[in-house]
């Protein structure tokens, strides 16, 4: 564990969503409408809070946070209030709760076209912050282009990749590490050459990393589910995700631990080890680059210059 034991928290409030989204990780538990109770939040929280554990960041997010009740969503901020400051709230963006009190942060991505649609009408009011997925169709996409329907509508831009689960096999091959490195190197060279006025969140976590201060393992983060139960993400070898969760913290720190022990065998003698921008030790195909990104890391490390002589904000 890091000396000091901070820790993001990721609570999913409800799996349950009557939107068909086909690169959706969540699959078929979109139709469980259980959901967790603000009672069981503040047990887990404050157990968390017991083993020394230090809330840095707390999201919130479902399903479809629009299916919950505005009164349910304003009792869960406050309860995560208590633990720390710093509250994200990951969802619709037409039904924003207590923008004074939390952040606010919108998922977007082409095929959920009730968003991305009309991304700016959406957005250009209260410049929120977006999530984007993605996907392997958009690998050849203009980088440009890309980035252009963001500019002059969201406050700031992360780009995660997808990653095919075990609860939805339907739709997108999970991308490879290769392409999501090529990608981002993409989107940052034509982000750093242009004049866009929305921050590119994935930037401030390589810098993050660059300087030792991004836990690119599990004991970094934990899940809340729909159940109370902790959790995190596991995958198979095949390189599908799926959610591991635990009765207790205990046996979140028990897996954890196992976890650090292999990255030390694994990735102790790589030059970035500690300094990468890995997803826990998410499993690779031997074609494949590592689940530190590496190529993307060592470009940034090349690049950064370019960066910091433009002036542009850090996120």
């Amino acid at each position: 564990m890091h000396d000091d034991k901070r820790i993001y928290i990721d609570i999913m409030l409800s799996f349950h969503c009557k939107k068909e989204c086909p690169y959706c990780y969540l699959g078929h538990l979109r139709n469980n409408e259980q959901k967790v109770s603000p009672r069981e939040i503040d047990a887990r929280l404050a157990e968390l809070w017991e083993h020394g554990y230090h809330a840095g960041n707390i999201e919130i997010y479902g399903g479809d946070m629009a299916l919950l009740p505005k009164e349910y969503i304003n009792e869960v901020i406050q309860i995560c209030r208590k633990y720390t400051d710093f509250v994200t709230a990951i969802g619709n963006p037409w039904k924003i709760y207590d923008p004074q009190h939390y952040k606010n942060v919108v998922s977007i991505n082409k095929e959920r076209k009730d968003y991305f649609n009309n991304i700016t009408e959406l957005c250009e009011n209260s410049h929120l912050d977006v999530i984007t997925v993605a996907l392997p169709d958009e690998m050849d996409e203009d980088p440009v282009y890309f980035l252009d329907r963001y500019q002059g509508s969201t406050g700031s831009l992360f780009i995660i990749p997808y990653f095919q689960s075990v609860y939805n096999t339907e739709c997108h091959h999970t991308l490879t590490n290769k392409e999501y490195c090529e990608f981002l190197i993409r989107i940052i060279d034509a982000y750093i050459d242009r004049e866009y006025t929305f921050n590119l969140a994935n930037i401030g976590i390589l810098e993050d990393a660059r300087n030792g201060q991004y836990n690119p393992f599990a004991d970094g983060s934990i899940y809340i589910g729909p159940d109370g139960r902790l959790g995190r993400p596991k995958y198979t070898e095949d390189l599908k995700e799926y959610f591991e969760w635990y009765d207790s913290v205990a046996e979140w720190e028990e897996d954890t631990l196992k976890e650090r022990r292999e990255a030390i065998e694994t990735c102790g003698t790589c030059e970035y080890y500690g300094k990468c921008i890995a997803d826990h030790m998410r499993p690779f195909a031997k074609d494949d680059v590592c689940c530190g990104y590496k190529p993307l890391v060592k470009w940034w490390e090349e690049n950064r210059e370019r960066f910091s002589v433009k002036g542009q904000r850090q996120v």
